[in-house]
């Protein structure tokens, strides 16, 4: 039975992990628990556990620290890092510790068990002299030992030069025929897929057309390709065997370095990172585009005019931030073209009636040569459209969906209940929750939540509040619910969304050696 601590400076964390272990997950039980870098030093020097689930962002001293100070007293154990938000340039002080994984919370069942899995492996392949349930032979015993030595060498040996008789030992033990080859790592959307299972399959259509090494670190999936590939096809056919495997749908990165000859390989790893680092900023970028654009659209006409174009200046920012200029002028333009249509029905078959608006996006952006000329000839665009939309749609409205969504706006941040709502406006919470949907699209809670959510990434923004203070100040009485309704209207964990510089003139360079 292997013995695992749990360090989190979070009581639902620690209450989850232990949860997860008390109710049964074989071959590991729960060692204790530790909630700060200098407790977990203690008790992993004290109990000496199998397993350490270890908080990155803990006060005093962190994660990775503490990991440090006790890797030469204990280095048998196996560490997996715990943390709310990914970040890349972590993995440069994770490499030399040996890390074994890399999980963002929330950390869900299936990938607390699947991680403990893998770890079982590892430990039965490190510790023979075990007892296996299932015996032992040699031939098995040497393959545990061909497996450990791929193991040491995606880990240690891709990240920094080797020795020419440590690359020897490990082209021999691994039956590698070329001093050639490249690096590539990949990922999955976890919470979309089964990462594990999805890269398994993949690899058995892989192994037809290349022959390759592979394994899990920091939560990549990576792969050493022996012999002179070509990176971008490389990158090519993994996608292609990734789509048989889960389907075209689900988020992947992959980036593959340039071959490189032995014994030092770390400068195709260090290509293949920063060519998935960029992929994925290019991935969230879009989403919180898409997202925002999304947000703006369903608020044209229900938000006062001077507060939606703070909005849309906001998103606009952004915009410029995450894209090169020409390619985010043409998103520019078509967010204002799906506004504009959004108000006047300009562009809907069978054309709409004439607009108060001579607005004209693409004619009137066409000479614009910079960000600041943009933002010059939108700000006005959008508060006509704004002012327009906000005195059609309010003609519209039945007087109890005016008076409710007034109360909304002022009361949001309250434990509020549709039959308060109905009882403001005067009217059945049944009629309000009618109109809600023949008006406005969207039921009572889903306006609500949307409400909260605009609001809390304004706060988070303003980088003054805490994620649970933030949480608590727009309404939502449970952090976890907060984290969740977050992450799906903006692609993003709120940590992950204040940690962010969003208007930077330009995406952030990697790091010499970034995750």
């Amino acid at each position: 039975m292997y013995t695992v601590l749990i360090v989190d400076d979070e009581e639902p964390v620690l209450e989850s992990y232990s949860h997860m272990l008390a109710e049964g997950i074989e071959g590991f039980r729960c060692a204790g628990t530790a909630r700060s870098g200098g407790e977990a030093l203690r008790e992993i020097l004290e109990k000496r556990p199998d397993v350490v689930f270890m908080d990155i962002s803990m006060p005093g001293m962190d994660g990775l620290e503490t990991i440090a100070r006790v890797h030469e007293s204990v280095p048998s154990t196996v560490f997996i890092l715990s943390t709310a938000y990914e970040r890349f340039d972590l993995a440069r002080r994770a490499i030399p510790l040996g890390i074994h994984a890399y999980l963002v919370k929330p950390v869900t069942r299936r990938v607390f068990t699947e991680t403990l899995d893998s770890v079982r492996e590892r430990l039965e392949r490190e510790r023979p002299g075990r007892e296996r349930a299932s015996g032992e032979s040699p031939s098995s015993r040497s393959g545990a030992e061909r497996d450990l030595m791929e193991e040491a060498f995606l880990r240690d040996g891709i990240t920094a030069p080797l020795t020419h008789d440590r690359w020897a030992a490990f082209r021999a033990a691994l039956n590698l025929e070329s001093d050639r080859g490249l690096v590539a790592l990949a990922a999955l959307d976890s919470v979309q897929a089964d990462s594990l299972r999805a890269f398994g399959r993949a690899n058995e259509i892989l192994s037809l057309k290349y022959r390759f090494l592979f394994g899990r670190h920091l939560g990549l999936s990576v792969y050493f390709v022996s012999g002179e590939a070509d990176g971008a096809r490389f990158e090519r056919d993994l996608c292609a065997a990734l789509d048989e495997a889960v389907g075209r749908g689900t988020p992947r990165w992959i980036g593959a370095g340039s071959p490189a000859s032995a014994p030092d390989f770390s400068s195709s790893r260090f290509g293949a990172l920063e060519r998935l680092q960029s992929l994925r900023q290019r991935s969230d970028a879009l989403v919180r585009h898409r997202v925002g654009l999304t947000a703006l659209r369903q608020k044209l006409g229900f938000t006062a005019a001077e507060d939606f174009r703070s909005r849309f200046a906001e998103w606009r920012d952004d915009c410029f931030a995450a894209f090169p200029f020409e390619e985010a002028k043409l998103r520019l333009v078509s967010a204002l073209t799906l506004l504009l249509d959004d108000v006047t029905g300009l562009y809907r078959a069978g054309g709409g009636g004439p607009a108060e608006t001579e607005l004209d996006p693409a004619a009137e952006a066409a000479p614009l040569r910079d960000a600041a000329a943009c933002e010059r000839w939108s700000d006005p665009a959008v508060a006509a459209l704004a002012g327009l939309a906000e005195r059609e749609r309010s003609a519209n409205l039945p007087v109890p969906l005016v008076r409710a969504l007034s109360f909304i706006a002022s009361r949001y941040h309250e434990c509020l209940q549709l039959s308060d709502v109905a009882e403001e406006a005067r009217v059945s919470p049944a009629y309000l929750s009618r109109i809600f949907g023949e008006y406005l699209s969207v039921s009572f809670v889903e306006y609500l939540t949307a409400l909260r959510v605009e609001t809390a990434e304004r706060l988070l923004r303003e980088r003054s509040l805490s994620v649970k203070e933030v949480a608590h100040a727009v309404g939502f009485q449970d952090p976890n619910y907060f984290s969740k309704a977050f992450r799906k209207r903006t692609g993003l964990s709120p940590k992950a969304y204040a940690g962010q510089d969003r208007f930077d003139a330009a995406p952030s360079q990697p790091e010499d050696n970034p995750e």
